[in-house]
């Protein structure tokens, strides 16, 4: 019976966690993209391997310390994890979304390779049209 109040406390912990989050504050600023077309640069680069150039956001989720962006081709297909560990900082401006750091992106479960520029965002979303 303790094992059930000890995993009951971890659960209530990570959901307060993730309400307080930097991942959580980033994520509601980010709604307005929801269902927007975007082009996404990570760590300076195109997205890797994408036929594509052009996204739909499809949504947008803070789970723990990250930042989960579901995405999707615009003609088509499988919605894709765009994952941002422990965002920092972002900014949202009408012709840009930056987010300007991260411990890690990973996009359609890889890993990506993180610039050797500081300066860099780690993500950054631009809307089209």
């Amino acid at each position: 019976m303790a094992f059930v109040w000890i995993l009951a406390a971890a659960v209530l912990l990570f959901i307060a966690a993730t309400f307080n989050s930097k991942a959580m504050r980033i994520s509601r600023s980010l709604r307005p993209f929801v269902k927007r077309s975007v082009r996404i640069e990570v760590w300076g680069n195109a997205i890797p391997d994408s036929s594509q150039p052009v996204f739909e956001i499809d949504s947008i989720a803070a789970f723990g310390a990250g930042l989960l962006i579901h995405v999707r081709a615009t003609s088509g297909g499988p919605r894709i994890l765009l994952k941002v560990a422990q965002p920092r900082t972002a900014t949202v401006r009408e012709d840009r979304v930056a987010i300007d750091d991260a411990a890690y992106v990973s996009f359609a479960g890889g890993r990506l390779k993180r610039s050797v520029d500081p300066h860099v965002p780690a993500v950054v979303l631009y809307p089209c049209g």
